[in-house]
């Protein structure tokens, strides 16, 4: 279960960093909600803040 937990929170982490740009509003409002959620109940803190810092930086870039 971890190893397939970690490989998912590094999947996500490497969509967002990629696709940061491209993203609707609504994708980074639940991806957002998605990693905060996961990060409550996950050992891998590190790893969903730097998905959460790609997240913070597409939604500033959309302004909202």
């Amino acid at each position: 279960m971890k190893i397939v937990l970690t490989i998912f929170i590094d999947f996500l982490t490497i969509f967002i960093a990629t696709w940061s740009r491209c993203l609707p509003d609504s994708v980074y409002l639940f991806f957002y909600i998605l990693i905060t959620i996961l990060m409550d109940i996950t050992p891998y803190k590190q790893q969903m803040e730097k998905a959460i810092a790609h997240l913070e930086a597409g939604l500033k870039a959309l302004q909202i």
